[in-house]
Parts: structure tokens; sequence; C-alpha cells
């Protein structure tokens, strides 16, 4: 399940509602923890939701940035054998990031500042994570069992075409 292969900024437009708990989720995320900014990040770095000041050009750039920095930090964990690498910190002067993978391809991302304790923004980010865990199992579900009904629908088309 976890090798299934769709691009989740792609088909989220087919599941409005899902999306908007999505976002909800983010939102709330932010107004709780006090953060700058919340993205909740595809793949590859996409961004597929994101609350706080940082306009959608930051936010592609960052995106892209922090998958990066998290695969390559996941990579040397395993390096030094430590095959479970959930959760990434980067404590800035300034800013600081606490990113963490919902389900195994997509990643919860919370910019904070030193209003923020790490504590609480793991605790927030990890019930973020759950729901929106909770609600791409219900997506890849739903967009399964789409994908299987118009697979049979196009096949007994086909079907019915050869008997003409």
């Amino acid at each position: 399940m976890d090798n299934f292969d769709y691009s989740l900024a792609r088909i989220m437009p087919t599941f409005a509602k899902e999306f908007a708990v999505i976002k909800k989720s983010l939102f709330r995320l932010l107004s709780e923890s006090g953060a700058i900014q919340t993205m909740f990040l595809g793949r590859s770095g996409e961004v597929i939701a994101a609350y706080g000041p940082y306009d959608s050009s930051m936010n592609t750039g960052l995106g892209v940035l922090l998958v990066g920095s998290f695969l390559s930090s996941r990579e040397l964990a395993k390096l030094l054998n430590n095959e479970q690498f959930l959760s990434f910190y980067f404590q800035g002067i300034n800013t600081s990031v606490f990113m963490k993978t919902v389900q195994t391809n997509h990643y919860l991302v919370l910019l904070f500042n030193s209003n923020t304790h790490i504590g609480l923004a793991r605790v927030l980010a990890e019930n973020s994570s759950q729901e929106i865990s909770e609600i791409l199992q219900k997506v890849r579900l739903k967009y399964l069992f789409r994908f299987i009904r118009n697979k049979r629908d196009d096949d007994n088309a086909a079907g019915s075409l050869a008997v003409v």
C-alpha cells in the first residue's frame, strides 16, 4: 500500500471534503502552536496545503528543500543503523523547523520561532499527523475504489464493443 503511485496534489481537488479536513488540521496546528507557518508536502516537496505568511513561491522553495533535507537525513540515519527516521528538527536563530512523516510519502512541516516550544510543536504535530493520516487512508481507499470501478467499466465497454 505504501508504494501505491498517485499524486495527492493532483487528485485532492476530487476529494474536496477530505482536503478541507487536512486544511483545517493545518490551520488548527498553526493557531494552537503559535507557529509561523504550517505545510503539508507531497513526496517530492510539492505543497499540498499551507498556512502562514509565506507566498506560494516561498512555500514551493521551502517544500523542495525541506523534503530533500529530510530524505538526506533519513539516508544518513540508515548508514548509522537507525532504520526508523520519522521526524526532523532544525533549530535556527530566528526560525526553527519540525518536520514529520505522514504515512510514508508525505510530510507535515511546522516553522516556528522562540515563542513556540519544541515539545509543544512535537505533540501538536503528532496529533495533526494522525488526523491527516486517517484522511489519507480514506482518500487512498476511495481512489482505489474509483480506479477499480472505472477499470471494470472500461473493460465492460470494450467487451460490448467487441461483440458488436
